[in-house]
This record gives structure tokens, sequence and C-alpha cells, in this order.
């Protein structure tokens, strides 16, 4: 008798619920089909999901870019005719110029002259966010993409104090909402972005000195987030796509040690964050703290490699170091790997950028990531024969102006 009426009971709060799920779906689809009928649909986008990410917004007639953050907006040129191209990833895209007028997309147009190429970069955003705008891409009318994307998915990791852990579904749900004005007044009311000042924590859960495995499973399922987002952005983008897996400047430290010791953290915080001299004797120094198989350790040991000419071993130290560092700044080696491997299972182009120079200069970068105007010309050269070929432009490659 007991067990009856604990399922009648069951049976009334499924019923209920039920109910209440369509009550409120009923007066969305309400609410959204009258506002619709008054102001038609809503303008493209809505929102997004994500505050540091591009919008594209409708301002007097023509497209512009709109950071969620700071409301920058950045015009793009009206269609001219010939071939269109936007340059999609972070602040290594963008980069409001630290020593100088360009980044790699301006560069990338003095190469091209005979292709528009619009600067889709924008500081901070993930994968994730170059997903959530695939979709909108088409008001610009492109012929093509460039990606340059995957720092930021592990450089998320410490800075701003979240993860970027949106899945599939999330992103889907997310374009499906685009579309509704309910859904965007609702974000309006009850989301407020938060400006995070970016800053490294000590602590364990920002993977910073952690003694656990705990920063490799995070840089394995950041990967698998990457190359998920990355896939939706080729499937909705609509165009052909050249991937171009970021670079590092590896004449910058790790970040960290995997260890708990002291002794081996106060060895490591004294050790250069710079190309270090006596590579050597820094090395030995870790080893017999520390152990020579760190992020750290590695990173010393390819700086010793590069001083007896040994490209071979200082890059295979590179990427140890990358691999083994606990907080991620920069995309590891094995993420890079699984971006080629997605371009090469699409049947689409790909750039990679260590294969064609393994150590770049140390001039080639301001800090671990972003591009001096040196390095920004180096990439465009290397990347300007792929889209050129990508978009089957007649006529020789011409030489880039310096």
């Amino acid at each position: 008798m007991e067990k009856r009426d604990l399922s009648s009971g069951n049976s009334g709060r499924l019923r209920r619920a039920g109910w209440a799920l369509l009550t409120v779906v009923g007066l969305f689809g309400a609410v959204e089909a009258s506002i619709r009928l008054v102001s038609g649909p809503p303008p493209l986008p809505s929102g997004v999901a994500r505050s540091q990410v591009l919008r594209l917004v409708e301002v007097e007639g023509r497209w512009v870019a709109k950071r969620g953050v700071d409301g920058r907006l950045r015009s793009f040129p009206e269609d001219v005719g010939g071939p269109r191209v936007a340059v999609l990833g972070g602040s290594s895209v963008m980069q409001d110029p630290i020593d100088g007028t360009q980044n790699f997309p301006v560069a990338l147009q003095r190469a091209l002259p005979e292709v528009q190429v619009l600067n889709l970069g924008t500081p901070g955003a993930s994968s994730t966010g170059l997903a959530l705008l695939a979709r909108e891409l088409s008001v610009l009318e492109l012929d093509a993409v460039v990606v340059y994307s995957g720092h930021n998915d592990f450089g998320n990791l410490l800075m701003g104090g979240e993860l970027d852990t949106s899945a599939r579904w999330q992103i889907r749900a997310q374009q499906l909402l685009a579309g509704s004005w309910v859904h965007a007044g609702l974000r309006r009311l009850v989301v407020h972005d938060p400006v995070a000042s970016p800053h490294l924590s000590t602590r364990e859960d920002r993977l910073v000195f952690t003694q656990s495995e705990q920063a490799q499973v995070e840089q394995g399922l950041a990967t698998e987030r990457l190359i998920g987002n990355l896939r939706v952005l080729a499937q909705d983008g609509g165009v052909p796509v050249l991937w171009v897996p970021p670079i590092s400047n590896l004449h910058h430290a790790p970040q960290g040690l995997r260890s708990g010791e002291p002794d081996c953290q106060a060895l490591a915080q004294s050790m250069p964050r710079r190309r270090p001299d006596r590579g050597d004797q820094r090395a030995r120094e870790l080893a017999q703290v520390c152990g020579a198989d760190t992020a750290l350790g590695h990173w010393l040991q390819a700086h010793a490699a590069l001083d007896r000419r040994d490209q071979t071993q200082a890059l295979s130290h590179f990427e140890a170091s990358l691999a083994l560092d606990p907080t991620p700044l920069r995309m590891p080696v094995s993420a890079r790997a699984a971006e080629l491997a997605l371009a090469a299972e699409l049947g689409q182009s790909a750039v990679d950028l260590w294969a064609e120079q393994p150590i770049w200069p140390a001039t080639d970068f301001v800090d671990t990531l972003h591009f001096s105007s040196a390095g920004a010309q180096r990439v465009a050269e290397l990347i300007a024969p792929e889209l050129r070929a990508l978009l089957s432009l007649p006529g020789e490659p011409q030489e880039p102006q310096r």
C-alpha cells in the first residue's frame, strides 16, 4: 500500500513538472511571437554567451565588430569585389601594436593587395567565442577565413579566474537562442559579464606549482574543447578555412614546476624568465634540487642545446617543456598536433609555423605569445602563399613590402 502511495506521489509530481514546463514554453513562444509581430526578428546577434568575444552588429547600414567587454567597435570596408578573408583569433591577431603599426593581418594585407583582409581578432577570445561567431560570418560575404586560435583556451585556465567549459550542445543552444527577443531581454536583465583583471594565482586550482596530475588532465580537457569548438566553426562558417595553430615564444620560461618541494620552488622562482645565460649550469642546479624532467628543467636544457647549435635537441626539450608546464599560458604541442589532424580530417589547408621554422628568434615576440613587427611580418610571409593557393589567385606571389 505504501509503495502505491509513493508511486502515485511521484507520478503527480512528474505531471505537475510537465505542465509547468509546457506553460513556460508556451509563454516563451507567445511573448516571442507577439514581439515579432510588432518588431520583426531580432538583430543579429541578440547576445553571446561569453564576455570576451566578438559580436557583429549593424551600425548605420554597415557591419562592424564589437567586443563584449569594452564595447570597442571596428568597422570593415565595403565589399568592392575580389576575395574577402577574415582572420579569427585572440589578441595575437588583433594586437594593438606595441612596437609599430602592424599586426600579422596588416602584414598579410600588404602581401596580398588583391585580397580584403578583415581582422576579427578579439583579446581574450577562446575557440568557444569563435564557434559562437561562426554562423554570423555570412553577413561579411567571405571567401575564406584564417583561424589562429588556441592560446586562450589554455591561458584562460589561469587568467580571469574561470575555465572555459562550454560544450558543443551549449554552443548549439546559444546559437539557437540568439534569434530570440525574449532570450536577449532576459540576458540584459540577469547577466552581468565580469571584467576580471588578469592575474596569476598560486592556488592549486589555478594549476601553479601543483603536486598532482591536475595540470595535465586540464590540458587534455582543454584540447578536447578546442578541437570540438573548431569543428563547429568549420561546420558553421560555410567558407574554406586555413588553419594556423599558434606558435609560442620559447625564449620565455614556463610559468611553474610540477613540484611541491619548497627548495625546488625557491630555485625555480630565482630562474630567469627570459633566455638564460649559463644554461648548462642552471640546468645542473635544477636537476640536483628538482630533477631535470620538469617544465623549467627542459627549458633550460633546450637553451643549453641551442648554445651547442643542436637544434634538434633544443626543439625536443622545448616541446617537452610546454607539455609539462602546469600553468599553460600557451598552446601545448599536443593541441597543435590535434588542430593539424583536424585540418587533415576535414581536407582543409593548414600552415604549421613550427615546421616552417622550428625555433623563432626572440626578437619576433614581445612576450610569451604576442608578435613584434618582425614576427608579424614573418607570419604573414608564411601564410600568404597558402592563402593565395586556397583562393586560387592568379599570377605570381608578390614580394611583401618591408
